[in-house]
């Protein structure tokens, strides 16, 4: 009988078991909560993908869209008739400034495009603003 073990060494590895249970489910709670945070994370990724994706796609309907009528050469007659300098010196920083905005999104052609149009509109605001002193159109 002595062999046997007793009752309180029983007792003794019980616990020591379930506080070693305890501990790991202690950690599986936490490795639970590190998953669910890393699974919402690269969710919100995907959700903030698609949203760059679509924000993308309405830029470039909005460019191709505008380009035939911003990139529309100072040289246009229409245009001239209701020019004046300011109006001339306006569209040279709009498309100054849209070159920029099209280049950090990717479009170079059309950035460079752009880029010589405004330049091409600011000779002709200082042109404009030679032969029309007063500013107002004819």
């Amino acid at each position: 009988m002595s062999d046997a073990p007793s009752l309180e060494l029983i007792f003794r590895q019980q616990q020591r078991v379930l506080t070693e249970i305890g501990s790991m489910r202690a950690d599986m709670g936490v490795m639970v909560a590190i998953l669910q945070r890393l699974d919402g994370t690269l969710a919100g990724l995907v959700n903030e993908v698609r949203a760059m994706h679509s924000r993308h796609d309405r830029l470039t309907r909005r460019v191709e869209a505008l380009e035939p009528e911003i990139l529309a050469p100072p040289d246009d007659e229409e245009l001239k008739r209701e020019m004046t300098p300011e109006k001339a010196r306006d569209r040279g920083r709009l498309l100054q400034a849209w070159a920029v905005t099209l280049g950090l999104f990717g479009y170079t052609s059309v950035a460079e495009q752009a880029e010589r149009q405004a330049e091409r509109w600011h000779t002709y605001a200082i042109e404009l603003a030679q032969t029309k002193p007063d500013g107002a159109a004819e």
